[in-house]
């Protein structure tokens, strides 16, 4: 399913394990997976300041 979406799209993930098994699920050449430490479940609110700089950041790069 999610080959089929031909826009960018950002994960956030916990384990770097998870993030190189769902690389390839995004075809878009601008989608990105990252995996952060030190974050549980809910990383935008461990933390949303860096979340949100990330995104900005990913956004303005497209």
């Amino acid at each position: 399913f999610l080959r089929s979406v031909r826009t960018p799209f950002y994960h956030l993930c916990r384990d770097p394990a998870q993030a190189r098994r769902m690389q390839p699920w995004f075809s878009h050449p601008a989608s990105k997976v990252d995996s952060w430490d030190r974050a549980g479940h809910w990383i935008m609110q461990d933390r949303p300041d860096e979340v949100n700089a990330a995104i900005t950041a990913w956004i303005d790069g497209i």
